[in-house]
């Protein structure tokens, strides 16, 4: 009988909750909770009995194919067609698929969860982890592409697909020796040391999660059920976890605390380590240190565990040279066997010398103690600051974002986090990821300082002054690590941001497009196609730099790239129609191009641009309605539209237009008033509103909001006088009252606005942020400043 979606939801709540119980005593537990559910019973142990198996079809918890309802399988999932089912199980189905276009091949991995097992909340946390998840880019993990839902609202994710076997089938089937295994290990840990540093805990390391390609090449699988480190630990639990990443683990590889039900952490991961290096090792006969590196992992007390898998790490590296190993520590006779073992010929020339210093190495050996554990212990402090402040600079950030009303909370967040960041960067030998994650961290400061381009407080001097010491970083680390896409990728975003600055609010457009070609030449570095990220970050300088030539008067040029650039959009959103990120970059691109359109006079063409962008930005939201970044692109697409319905002579389409932006912008800022760039677009947007009341000859409500408008843009000009986008908004503010007195045709008034553009546009000529298309627009208004008695410009 096939079971309701109700039913498969009770099946999965009681069997995440039943995980969290001791392996001893979940039967009894099971019984006593499922009450007189025969069936519910048995679909659950069903599915325990799976997943304490050594094969598992779906790692998120999967049961007997015949206790499940039958499951369509679609023909195609976004570009991939399927081509075969490679397991089935309760949670869902992992289905093998097929890029269906000729350009390239590629073959995938496409896991699907059912439908109905899910609550919207953890279809959207789902949604989440798959975010956090696509972060992680590193040659040991298996790469995650893209997601999304299917028609039936079905969630997947689609993965590399590994053509490989479990690593202890790899270490039998190759004969390896001990050092080869460790080699092969130590692969596995940079890995998992990759996801800990992006704050992210695999939680189910095992062999079968762990695969070899035919290359050698270890690849951790199954990152879809990883949990984030620091990830609402302390909410307490009601009946089961609350998130899809809860639902299992491998006893016998779990750590003990994880079987008590205590939450996944790195040192949760350091114990299945310790296990995995154990079921590598085989039936070997294992030396004294590797014995005691393995028993150190797997302490039953996690503080006696090795505290990362940077300190495990060099436990193993010291194995292999011969070194002592902190697992075992060693007296000064034991130290000086390891001297011997490294330098054999040495010793035989120089045994009596040497042999007379080992009661010299006794007495230095309680020194020496002492130092390590003061040198341990600055080791743990660095990196207990580094996993704060990438706690706080990316893991709360990320979680706060998009949410309305977060801006203070951001600028006490970016007050507390810079600290750490200075700590952090002070120390040049710190290594490659520390210095990554912190140059990366002054990056998202800066975001938050003073971004044109998202909610922020507003201080661009701030922002530049991180945007620096990220470039300090980033520039001598990339002349030691010129090929590192990471560092390319940071280094080309912090131009990338320079430059926006540079643009707006400074109007700097030398030196903006100065920056946007080393973006996009640091981006691309050559010929070779580049990874997907930093095609789209280069794709974003461009876009930004087509903007900047076009303030230069280069309109054309600038039309003509961000044609090209859209169709290049488009082709990628079509191979990943569910990715957010690509279709918010075409839509800045529809925008951004229109408004050059706009100069152009071309108002046909601008406004059937923007009116693709209006859509795109409506389903954007749609998708994901409290995301305060979607909600300022529909409130500016709304805003575009609006001036070229304006300027077509469509004046109630574009009253209209403007009353949503600003219904749309006037909520963004009652729910965060500190929102300077909400702020900022609502005080423009209650400028322009009197063009199209203009057009309606609606004069003398066009002049009250025009003279409220008037006012908050004095305001904030007085604040900052010598901040160019204040000056330029001054200037625009008295060109609208100036048209809304020559249409009334009050010469007085007209004449006073004339006057007052003539002043603004003589303090940013003066300043050097005149842009070329503003003064050309002035000039066109000569006869009316001769007819008023002022200079012409």
């Amino acid at each position: 009988m096939t079971r309701s979606s109700e039913e498969d939801r009770k099946i999965i709540e009681l069997f995440e909750a039943a995980l969290d119980q001791p392996s001893s005593d979940r039967h009894a537990w099971l019984v006593l909770n499922a009450g007189d559910d025969v069936q519910l019973l048995s679909a659950v142990l069903a599915m325990l009995e799976l997943d304490e198996s050594d094969d598992h079809a779906v790692r998120t918890g999967a049961a007997a194919s015949g206790d499940l309802p039958p499951v369509r399988h679609p023909e195609q999932i976004g570009a991939y067609r399927i081509t075969r089912v490679i397991g089935e199980g309760g949670m869902g189905v992992v289905y093998e698929g097929e890029r269906t276009k000729g350009d390239f091949e590629h073959k995938v991995a496409i896991k699907v969860i059912r439908p109905g097992l899910l609550s919207p909340q953890l279809v959207n946390r789902f949604s989440n982890e798959r975010k956090i998840l696509a972060s992680l880019t590193h040659p040991g993990i298996a790469k995650l592409f893209d997601g999304g839902e299917l028609e039936d609202g079905s969630p997947f994710i689609i993965m590399e697909y590994i053509d490989g076997v479990p690593i202890t089938k790899w270490i039998e089937q190759n004969t390896l020796s001990e050092a080869e295994t460790l080699s092969l290990f130590l692969a596995v840990l940079d890995a998992i040391e990759h996801a800990h540093q992006n704050l992210i805990v695999h939680r189910d390391i095992t062999p079968s999660n762990v695969l070899v390609t035919s290359a050698g090449q270890p690849k951790l699988i199954d990152f879809g059920i990883a949990k984030p480190q620091v990830d609402e630990m302390s909410e307490p639990s009601e009946g089961g976890s609350t998130s899809l990443i809860s639902l299992s683990f491998t006893p016998g590889f779990a750590a003990p605390e994880r079987e008590q039900g205590a939450a996944p952490n790195i040192l949760s991961d350091v114990f299945s380590l310790g296990r995995l290096l154990q079921a590598m090792m085989g039936k070997r006969t294992l030396g004294r240190d590797l014995r005691s590196i393995i028993d150190k992992a797997c302490q039953a007390t996690p503080s006696d565990r090795y505290a990362s898998t940077q300190t495990f790490k060099e436990d193993i590296q010291a194995l292999m040279s011969e070194r002592p190993v902190s697992a075992n520590p060693q007296n000064g006779v034991g130290r000086s066997i390891y001297f011997f073992r490294r330098h054999p010929i040495s010793i035989s020339f120089a045994g009596l010398a040497l042999l007379s210093l080992i009661g010299g190495l006794i007495t230095m050996s309680s020194l020496y103690s002492t130092a390590e554990r003061e040198r341990q212990n600055a080791n743990m402090r660095f990196n207990e600051l580094h996993t704060l402040a990438n706690t706080m600079m990316f893991d709360i950030y990320d979680d706060i974002d998009t949410l309305p009303g977060a801006t203070s909370a951001k600028a006490e967040l970016a007050e507390t986090a810079q600290a750490y960041l200075d700590s952090l960067s002070d120390d040049e030998t710190a290594s490659r990821d520390v210095q990554l994650d912190t140059a990366r961290g002054y990056i998202r400061l800066a975001a938050i300082q003073g971004s044109p381009s998202m909610s922020s407080y507003h201080s661009s001097e701030d922002a530049l002054v991180s945007l620096d010491a990220a470039e300090d970083i980033l520039t001598r680390m990339m002349a030691a690590h010129p090929s590192d896409d990471d560092i390319r990728l940071a280094l080309g975003q912090t131009y990338f941001e320079q430059a926006h600055i540079a643009n707006n609010p400074y109007q700097q457009f030398d030196k903006a497009r100065q920056l946007l070609d080393a973006s996009i030449s640091t981006l691309r570095g050559g010929d070779a196609p580049v990874a997907p990220e930093l095609e789209m970050a280069a794709m974003s300088s461009q876009g930004l730099r087509a903007t900047v030539i076009g303030w230069q008067g280069e309109m054309e040029t600038a039309v003509d790239e961000f044609e090209q650039l859209i169709i290049r959009a488009r082709e990628m959103t079509e191979d990943q129609p569910d990715s957010a990120d690509l279709q918010t970059m075409l839509g800045s691109f529809l925008r951004n191009q229109s408004e050059l359109l706009t100069r152009q006079d071309d108002f046909e063409r601008a406004e059937s641009v923007l009116a693709e962008a209006v859509e795109r930005s409506k389903t954007l939201l749609a998708t994901d309605p409290e995301n305060i970044q979607h909600r300022r692109n529909l409130a500016i697409s709304h805003w575009r539209h609006a001036f070229t319905l304006y300027n077509l002579g469509r004046h109630e389409e574009s009253l209209s237009e403007y009353e949503q932006s600003m219904s749309i912008t006037e909520a963004m800022v009652e729910a965060d008033p500190d929102n300077e760039n909400a702020i900022s677009l609502l005080g423009t947007l209650r400028g322009e509103i009197i063009l199209p009341l203009i057009g309606l000859e609606r004069f003398d409500e066009a002049e009250a909001v025009g003279l409220e408008s008037l006012a908050v843009q004095e305001r904030a000009y007085n604040a900052n006088p010598d901040i160019a986008r204040f000056q330029r908004n001054m200037l625009v503010q008295h060109y609208q009252l100036f048209e809304l007195y020559t249409q009334a045709e009050d010469t007085g008034k007209a004449c006073s606005s004339l006057s007052e553009m003539a002043r603004f546009a003589g303090i940013m000529t003066d300043g050097g942020h005149m842009a070329e298309v503003d003064l050309s627009a002035l000039r066109g208004l000569n006869p009316s400043f001769q007819a008023c008695g002022l200079p012409e410009l």
